[in-house]
């Protein structure tokens, strides 16, 4: 549920650099960027913020974006604070799998039936 405040807006990805990368407990390394990027609310000027990918008790919560890339985002409109929206099925890593598995699955139920 959106609050009262937050505008959904969609932003432009200029820049992307490595902000951390660490070994996770499984041995593969974890990395979490960092982005510039350009958006626009309607009626205002243009703006540009640095945002760090989001993550949730360790684990990424959305997709990496590259630059050139449309990214979902939240204004607040009050604070003018910015995030991306991990709600978005755009960048949203679960909503992915999901479609993933699903088109997994009805290819393998048509190559089962011929």
């Amino acid at each position: 549920m959106l609050r009262r405040n937050w505008e959904r807006v969609d932003g432009t990805v200029l820049a992307e650099s490595l902000h951390t990368r660490r070994p996770s407990s499984d041995g593969q390394w974890y990395t979490r960027m960092k982005y510039v990027v350009e958006y626009q609310l309607p009626g205002g000027g243009v703006e540009r913020v640095e945002l760090k990918e989001p993550e949730k008790f360790g684990v990424k919560v959305m997709k990496g974006l590259t630059k050139g890339a449309t990214a979902p985002l939240l204004v607040d409109l009050k604070s003018g604070k910015v995030r991306f929206d991990t709600d978005d099925p755009r960048v949203n890593l679960k909503a992915q799998r999901q479609r993933s598995k699903r088109r997994d699955d009805e290819e393998f139920e048509t190559a089962l039936k011929g």
